[in-house]
């Protein structure tokens, strides 16, 4: 089950070649004195005043860093969040000595919060600066953390309690959730997680964030994530009222109406017993939605039909294609035929092995095979058959069992890509491939260079 979300793919794509298999973290440890710690304030502000209380480069303390030098930069308060619970870094810029600039990552180390950056001027310990949080950012990503929770309840809801999450990303530009379950989900199971999901976020219910021990919030019934560690005197719980509660670092939306809409983009099997859904929310959504009724609306047009009637339309012209490539491929076999007495017409004796070229127009290498065992039936003897398609070509050649001692398909493939460019593989006696269209007759460069 996918949707149309070309505007997605590349954040996407990155996205799957992160969660591939965990690589080491070579990353040397940085140890910091114990009064080097951040105060991380991101949940109540996006821009925070604060006194910078550390730097670092080439993984140093120093004092001062001058203006253009790369640094890390610890403050005593901050806004960022760095990525953790599988959502990704905050982005956003620092203002120092009234130049603002642009933090390139962002990074716990130990009870500290850097961001790393070209210093826009000289700075010190000591020195106040301001930090602000990319708000657009920082909401779409707050619609995306919070709908993965709603995702999971719904999931739950309508799959059972054997749905565990094991494993998420949460983007600015998209969620991916992935779970156990023991099958893939069907459309119609897909619509009623969707709709239920939308329906918590029409509701507009308020987001209830508070503190508690980690036994009194299971006691609730509160979800932790296995593998996921949690300080057992003070848990930060996410609960949406009559729905979801879940133990979360996270950055979340006050209320759920604060999403807007929720659509699953594609729903894929990891693996037996495990699935992954990627969707998207707010802007990226309804951008998704209207791009789609576009695509539906002029569909509908051009097939003059109405809208809830394209997919019938597209399923019938489908049928009909179908029924008209049947139809041109007896067309074609009844010209192969037709033609067969021709072609041997043109057969030439070369060093006494039987040869002939033939460069056709729109035939595939099926139909291309076809017509040489044609001829070897007839003739057994070598044939290299060629078609230009479009912008590029296709072939085949077979040399009869008799002949193989003449000719060596291994040695004709290299001597055909040198030669043409034409590239192909095969078994003992038969080569197929493709290349550029042919431009020229190859007749005589073959008996020239082989026979």
């Amino acid at each position: 089950y996918t949707v149309d979300a070309d505007r997605f793919a590349t954040s996407m794509e990155e996205q799957r070649k992160r969660s591939g298999k965990k690589t080491k973290n070579t990353e040397k440890k940085i140890e910091l004195p114990e009064n080097i710690k951040t105060e991380f304030i991101g949940y109540q502000k996006t821009v925070v005043d604060s006194q910078i209380i550390g730097l670092l480069i080439d993984d140093q303390l120093v004092e001062t860093v001058t203006a253009n030098k790369e640094c890390w930069i610890i403050t005593e308060q901050s806004p960022f969040f760095p990525s953790m619970g599988g959502q990704v870094d905050d982005t956003g810029w620092v203002v120092i000595d009234g130049k603002k600039a642009n933090f390139t990552a962002l990074k716990k180390i130990g009870p500290a919060i850097a961001f790393k950056i070209k210093a826009p001027t000289k700075c010190k310990i000591g020195d106040s600066i301001t930090q602000q949080v990319d708000d657009q950012v920082r909401k779409d990503t707050m619609n995306n953390h919070t709908a993965t929770h709603l995702l999971q309840a719904a999931l739950i809801e309508l799959l059972g309690k054997q749905v565990k999450q094991s494993g998420s990303v949460v983007d600015p530009d998209y969620l991916r959730f992935d779970f156990t379950y023991h099958k893939n989900l069907t459309s119609s199971e897909i619509k009623q997680v969707e709709d239920r999901v939308n329906a918590i976020i029409r509701d507009n219910i308020a987001v209830d964030i508070f503190e508690t021990s980690q036994k009194k919030a299971l006691e609730r019934g509160v979800l932790a994530i296995f593998g996921e560690k949690y300080n057992p005197e003070k848990v930060r719980v996410i609960d949406v009222p009559g729905f979801s509660a879940e133990l979360c670092g996270g950055t979340h939306v006050p209320s759920t109406g604060v999403i807007g809409a929720f659509k699953i983009t594609e729903v894929s099997a990891l693996s037996a017993g495990n699935r992954r859904i990627f969707a998207v929310t707010g802007q990226k959504a309804l951008e998704l939605m209207q791009k789609n009724f576009t695509s539906i609306k002029t569909l509908s047009q051009e097939f003059k039909v109405k809208p809830e009637e394209v997919v019938a339309a597209v399923e019938k012209q489908k049928q009909q294609l179908h029924t008209a490539q049947l139809q041109l491929r007896t067309i074609k076999k009844q010209i192969i035929t037709s033609q067969i007495p021709v072609w041997q017409s043109k057969i030439e004796a070369i060093n006494n092995v039987p040869f002939l070229y033939l460069n056709l127009k729109d035939y595939g290498v099926d139909e291309l095979k076809d017509i040489a065992e044609k001829l070897q039936q007839k003739t057994p003897g070598f044939y290299v058959l060629t078609s230009n398609n479009e912008n590029k070509a296709v072939f085949f050649a077979s040399i009869a069992p008799g002949h193989q001692e003449a000719i060596d398909m291994k040695t004709f493939s290299t001597w055909l890509k040198d030669a043409t460019g034409l590239r192909g593989g095969g078994k003992k006696g038969t080569l197929q491939g493709g290349g550029l269209k042919i431009t020229q007759d190859l007749a005589p460069l073959i008996k020239k260079g082989l026979l």
